[in-house]
């Protein structure tokens, strides 16, 4: 269980010690060249200039990637092992959210769905406070 501050029903903010201690002498093989992309490609957007950011805004455009895949590939370690390394060698204005599924889930017609809806409103509240910010789920 995370030792992270829980933001809702779900969500749970990650502290850069926790991130770092889930990512020591972690290595994904043969994922090389897929790492240091993902990594180019935010690093791009974490330096990005004014004009860059406000045609952003203007669009409406949040600059994300979503991994998908079977259960125990190294999804999450590589946003672990890129937030990580974004955060030691671009910015520290970052942060690490996870949203814990089992907390989602509730019995109670309807319940699971807002739970849900309430953790999407609230990582688009924290985007808006925040420059970057990496969500997995677990």
């Amino acid at each position: 269980m995370s030792n992270g501050i829980q933001k809702s029903n779900g969500l749970v903010q990650l502290g850069f010690g926790e991130v770092e201690q889930k990512v020591d002498n972690q290595k994904l093989f043969g994922l090389d060249d897929l790492q240091q992309d993902l990594f180019n490609f935010c690093k791009a957007f974490l330096k990005a200039n004014s004009t860059t950011i406000k045609y952003f805004k203007f669009y409406d455009l949040t600059p994300s990637f979503l991994l998908f895949g079977s259960p125990n590939t190294g999804k999450t370690t590589l946003c672990y092992l890129l937030f990580d390394k974004l955060r030691k060698e671009v910015t520290q204005e970052i942060n690490f959210y996870t949203v814990n599924v089992g907390r989602i889930l509730d019995p109670a017609l309807g319940q699971s769905s807002r739970n849900l809806e309430q953790i999407f409103q609230e990582t688009k509240a924290i985007c808006k406070n925040e420059s970057t910010v990496f969500f997995g789920f677990r």
